[in-house]
């Protein structure tokens, strides 16, 4: 259980770099939107491969730790992409600091979901635990519809079209 656990986290590599390279063929915004809104499907349905066989279980959590993980990279170019030369260092500080807090977050509301609906045993339970990292996904999707400016399409191979 470690092992594959470890290897999710480890597929954040790959995923982070098969973003990036989504957003600068189809946009910044636009792989956002996407990315987020199939994180949302998959961890919507993830909660359900507790009634799998535990080999499909790992198939499939391989699958969604690298989709989950694919707007990272897409993300953090966007952020420095746009904020100002000598800002760059606080801007990361910052959008860091948020991303550490929504991790911590996510994590408490996900065990707090386990244990107010049954617990580990409870396929209800996990249901809601991932529902609620469904939730956070489409609130990223919902939230990069409004994003300003879209980067990435007018900077492909490091040159303006």
């Amino acid at each position: 259980m470690l092992t594959i656990g470890a290897l999710v986290g480890l597929l954040g590599v790959p995923a982070g770099l098969c973003g990036n390279e989504l957003s600068l063929r189809f946009g910044m915004r636009a792989t956002a939107i996407g990315v987020f809104m199939v994180s949302a499907l998959v961890n919507a349905l993830f909660g359900f491969a507790a009634l799998l066989p535990y080999g499909a279980v790992v198939v499939l959590a391989l699958a969604a730790g690298f989709i989950v993980q694919g707007n990272f990279s897409n993300l953090t170019s966007g952020v420095l992409a746009i904020a100002e030369p000598q800002l760059r260092g606080a801007i990361v500080a910052v959008y860091s600091c948020i991303g550490f807090a929504g991790g911590f977050v996510g994590a408490l509301l996900f065990g707090l979901a386990l244990d107010w609906f049954g617990g580990t045993a409870q396929l209800a339970a996990w249901v809601l635990a991932f529902g609620i990292c469904a939730v956070a996904c489409l609130s990223g999707g919902i939230a990069s519809i409004f994003l300003t400016r879209d980067l990435g399409r007018e900077h492909v191979g490091g040159r303006a079209e």
